[in-house]
């Protein structure tokens, strides 16, 4: 029994997701959307409990602020666009405006998952 691995079409470079309905896009363009890149797995910290391995909560905002590479199309409140720093990461993943937070951890995930299954395939 054999297993083959094809690494030919991955890649850790971020990718733009439309935000309101998650599409993978080639470009923003006029769409309100965001980057986000896979969080690599030899930096994941994991407590191992007897459930299985789980993520240090902690780490969650270095996840996030890793992952989320760029807003596409994003406005402040006073109608300037965003600029993404660490304090706009910051403010993002404390108040989750929108499910951002959310919507940023799970494509890094969908990012993963899907790296796996080229890889099992």
């Amino acid at each position: 029994m054999k297993m083959k691995l094809d690494f030919t079409g991955l890649s850790m470079d971020p990718k733009v997701y439309d935000f309101e309905t998650g599409e993978l896009l080639t470009e923003a363009g006029d769409r309100v959307a965001v980057g986000v890149r896979p969080y690599p797995a030899e930096l994941t910290k994991v407590v191992i409990t007897p459930e299985g391995m789980v993520v240090d909560g902690a780490q969650t905002m270095e996840i996030f602020a890793y992952c989320l590479t760029d807003l596409y199309n994003f406005e402040g409140a006073d109608g300037v666009a965003l600029t993404l720093t660490d304090g706009v990461k910051e403010a993002l993943f404390k108040y989750n405006p929108h499910g951002i937070r959310d919507f940023v951890i799970q494509r890094s995930r969908d990012f993963q998952d899907a790296k796996g299954a080229s890889e099992r395939d």
